[in-house]
This record gives structure tokens, sequence and C-alpha cells, in this order.
């Protein structure tokens, strides 16, 4: 969005580098779901942060329209793919006013664990909007 707002291409090669960087985590799960933090040495068996998952998405669709670089679209529709599962979206029978399940905020701190959160819908949906301005 700084690039967006700036039109200045450090801050676009930024955002490719970080994009970058993601990608080339040695324990990105297969269902581009990521872990609460890469480097948690629990991994595979460390909580999931769909929030996380949703921000890079979201910045993912809004990168591909700068680059036109396909990854950057495979990658962001593979993630929301995921999102969209049952697995990750809340059971509509649950009495809550979220949509994604399965974030987290600080598991350090041992907050918000593996619970549905405001800002993972917010980008889930922002998300989705610009999936379907870029598809």
């Amino acid at each position: 969005m700084t690039y967006r707002y700036t039109q200045n291409k450090k801050f676009l090669n930024k955002a490719v580098s970080m994009i970058d960087f993601i990608k080339k985590q040695p324990f990105w799960p297969e269902d581009d779901i990521p872990f609460w933090d890469m480097r948690d040495p629990r991994i595979p068996n460390a909580p999931r942060d769909a929030s996380a998952a949703a921000i890079t998405a979201s910045a993912c669709f809004e990168l591909y329209e700068y680059t036109e670089n396909e990854e950057y679209l495979s990658f962001a529709n593979d993630i929301m793919t995921t999102l969209l599962s049952e697995k990750y979206v809340l059971n509509p029978q649950v009495a809550a006013l979220f949509i994604l399940d399965h974030s987290t905020g600080d598991w350090s701190k041992q907050m918000e664990l593996d619970v549905p959160m405001g800002y993972a819908d917010y980008y889930f949906l922002e998300a989705l909007i610009r999936q379907g301005e870029v598809q």
C-alpha cells in the first residue's frame, strides 16, 4: 500500500522481497496457512495463523497488480482456496460474529491462541475483494 500511495520503487522492491522471503521459508506448509511463527521449533506441530495467511494473500493480490508476476497471483489464490475451506471458515452454527477460525495473536504470551479474530476477517474480506478485481 505504501507503494500505491508514494509510487516510490523502494517500497515496491521491499514488498517483493518480503513475499519472496515468505515463499522461501523452509517449513512453509503445503496448505499455505503459515505457522504462527515461521521459526517455531515445534513445527510441524506449531499452531497455524489464518490471519497471517489472509494478510499475505491480500498483499499478494495487490503486489500482482504492480508486478504482473503470476507467482504472486497463484500464491494468493492457493491461500484463499485453503482459507475458504471448512477447516478455516468458522462453522455457521457457532454463535460468533467472525468468519475465519484458527488465528494466533501472540503464542509467546499465551494470548489469542487458535481463535477467530476481527483483523483476520478484515484482511480475508479485503483479499476476497482484491481477488475479484484481478481475476
